[in-house]
């Protein structure tokens, strides 16, 4: 039973870890996506000669309601929280 705990803790922590790192991987591609569109739209309406007055994406506000990029800090999973020694 100990055991059990101890190989079920250990890959809970590194299913965490994986999805994290993929997270931040996914949230970046799309960042860099939005980011190329909007200066694909802005060097279109450059070489109209028309101003653009489309705000950069990360003047945007997020699905959380702030401004910026809605990037969250990283937070230590409930399962590893109370183990962790202060």
């Amino acid at each position: 039973m100990v055991l059990a705990g101890i190989y079920e803790r250990r890959n809970r922590r590194r299913a965490y870890a994986a999805g994290h790192v993929e997270g931040r991987l996914e949230g970046r591609a799309e960042a860099n996506s939005a980011w190329r569109d909007w200066l694909r739209r802005k060097e279109a309406a450059a070489e109209r000669g028309e101003p653009c007055h489309e705000p950069m994406p990360d003047d945007e506000s997020d699905a959380n309601g702030g401004a910026g990029g809605g990037i969250a800090a990283p937070t230590t999973p409930p399962s590893t929280a109370a183990a962790t020694p202060r």
